[in-house]
């Protein structure tokens, strides 16, 4: 019986180095790749830097499907076109590449784009996606395909998508009406963000490059990081919203002023952390929460709260100064 499990376990060690030869990565002049499934993986881009790079649609004889993490990290092609057999794009694919333009085909079937794909992505400007694109949560559970780097312009969606919808330029699911992704590269002066919008997810809006933020009272979630880093001077938050979430604000590095509507009932841990300029806050007697270093280590802001409410209390505990709102409206 021992002689028998010996025999068999070398069986399998030997199966197992044999299939694992068989699945090791190959080249060719342009790509590092391996064999996924029935289709090809891209690993990594080796080829040289031209202006134009159009992706394979079939290597070995088998369909590329898949665009791996960092597989343009730090690639200065111009333009890469992708061919309507890749199905996935992974996250961090193209990852700090300083490509100007990337091109999906419109005869994809099935495209997914995972979280973070674009990171750092400073150079594209514009982004066309086909009716078949989706988005797929990154490890930082956000769908937004940037983290970083967003200086968008531009975005573009087939109408023929059944998930998403662009709203006044701005990508959004067309069942739960969330912000998905903002084009942060537009520079005016003002963003009042358009009625209909109900949440706005993880990064969607983070390197903003606007001074006023008016977020509409259809608005009622602000999730984790949405406005992460930005160059915001004044925000007002309308009436419904409920929850601001964790780190919503952070880094927002040239914040003065922000006026909270009653409704809100929750203000997250950190969400206005590292805000070095934030000199006052108004925040209404519907809030009942708020989270652990809200204010980061900003001690000069100033809380506009009624004296018995759960922000005067907080304020007090924290050492922060407190003002009546009618004082305050008086001065």
């Amino acid at each position: 019986m021992r002689k028998m499990s010996f025999a068999i376990c070398i069986v399998m060690m030997i199966s197992l180095c044999f299939n694992g030869a068989l699945a090791a990565p190959k080249r060719n002049d342009d790509f590092i790749y391996e064999a996924k499934g029935k289709g090809i993986r891209i690993i990594k881009f080796i080829g040289d830097e031209t202006e134009l790079l159009s992706v394979p649609s079939e290597i070995d004889g088998k369909p590329v499907k898949t665009i791996g993490s960092n597989a343009f990290e730090d690639c200065t092609v111009d333009t890469i076109v992708l061919p309507e057999t890749i199905s996935t794009i992974e996250e961090d694919a193209f990852y700090s590449s300083k490509c100007k333009e990337i091109i999906f085909s419109p005869n994809s079937k099935q495209l997914t784009i995972t979280g973070g794909a674009f990171f750092l992505c400073v150079n594209l400007e514009s982004l066309f996606f086909p009716s078949s694109v989706s988005f797929k949560k990154g490890k930082l559970g956000s769908i937004c395909p940037f983290r970083a780097g967003n200086y968008l312009k531009n975005i573009l969606i087939d109408d023929n998508n059944k998930d998403y919808e662009l709203l006044d330029g701005i990508l959004i699911t067309k069942k739960t009406k969330e912000l998905v992704l903002y084009p942060s590269g537009n520079k005016e002066k003002t963003i009042r963000l358009p009625d209909g919008i109900k949440s706005i997810g993880k990064y969607a809006m983070m390197e903003t490059k606007s001074t006023d933020l008016i977020i509409p009272d259809s608005v009622t979630t602000i999730e984790n990081a949405a406005f992460f880093s930005n160059d915001i001077e004044r925000i007002t938050i309308g009436s419904g919203v409920r929850k601001m979430g964790e780190d919503t604000f952070r880094f927002s590095r040239k914040l003065k002023e922000v006026i909270i509507s009653e409704g809100t009932t929750v203000i997250g841990r950190g969400a206005f952390y590292d805000c070095p300029h934030l000199e006052y806050i108004i925040i209404p007697n519907s809030v009942k929460e708020i989270g652990k270093n809200a204010f980061g280590d900003n001690y000069k802001v100033k809380i506009i709260a009624e004296a018995k409410s759960k922000a005067a209390q907080y304020a007090m505990k924290n050492g922060l100064e407190v003002i009546d709102p009618e004082e305050w409206s008086n001065r």
